[in-house]
């Protein structure tokens, strides 16, 4: 889910003043319960040093997990296709949207003869995400298609295999 800068300032006001009143709660009632007794100024100074360190932690550990390749996979697929794209810019200035779906039939043709070679999976796939960004569409927004697509796929009713064993929604 994409979330507005806005949003994200005011989730993150939020929750730093929860985090900071919870702090001072529990600094003035329930350190008592372990015989300390912090005086009101002790402990805003308390849940202040808490605070700034919850934010720091927060920050170092969303920046560690934003770099994982699985943090975001629909965002990287995102950076993978523009990295192949404007590669392929460079390499091929003439394709076209026609181009790269001929090319792409002609890597179905070889997936169909050598099923077990993963990279003719993988030309196609480069094909297709190359295709799919000449035509303006972006990878996250092609997942987004794919869900709502196959939720409506699993309501349809199912006809039987066509003579070239593929089979075709009848409603």
């Amino acid at each position: 889910m994409n979330q507005t800068r806005r949003l994200s300032i005011i989730e993150i006001l939020t929750s730093t003043a929860i985090g900071f009143f919870v702090a001072l709660f529990l600094i003035h009632y329930a350190l008592p319960l372990w015989g300390l007794h912090p005086t009101n100024g002790d402990g805003w100074g308390i849940a202040t040093l808490f605070t700034v360190v919850s934010i720091v932690r927060g920050y170092l550990v969303r920046r560690y997990f934003n770099r994982q390749p699985s943090a975001n996979p629909e965002g990287d697929l995102d950076q993978f296709q523009k990295m192949t794209f404007d590669w392929s810019k460079i390499t091929f200035p003439t394709a076209t949207l026609e181009s790269r779906l001929a090319h792409m039939v002609y890597e179905l043709d070889e997936i169909r003869r050598l099923p077990a070679d993963l990279t003719e999976w993988a030309d196609a796939f480069l094909l297709f995400i190359q295709a799919a960004k000449v035509a303006g569409h972006t990878m996250s927004n092609i997942i987004y298609a794919a869900r709502y697509k196959h939720r409506i796929n699993k309501k349809r009713k199912w006809g039987k295999p066509n003579a070239q064993g593929f089979t075709e929604h009848i409603n």
